[in-house]
């Protein structure tokens, strides 16, 4: 979907904080199917390895710098510091 700014009162609180953290194998697969077995419609990943869900996402807006990739090595966007890259369940 894109990128979106995250911040200390969490644009995708939903799951948990975060819903799914792995600092070795962490894929936006993971996450999406993570997000999508809790009920939620969107999963964003933050700086490489931390997995976001929720209904909504872009209470804090668009951002950029979403750059980093996730450490599962799956060649997608991992979202960056305070960034979220976000995706459809």
């Amino acid at each position: 979907i894109g990128c979106y700014i995250a911040a200390a009162n969490r644009a995708m609180p939903g799951g948990g904080s975060p819903a799914l953290n792995d600092v070795n194998f962490m894929t936006v697969n993971t996450c999406r199917t993570h997000c999508r077995n809790l009920g939620f419609a969107y999963a964003g990943m933050q700086v490489r390895h931390e997995c976001w869900c929720d209904n909504s996402y872009d209470s804090h807006g668009a951002g950029s710098g979403c750059q980093l990739g996730c450490v599962g090595g799956d060649n997608n966007y991992c979202g960056s510091d305070w960034r979220l890259s976000v995706y459809h369940t």
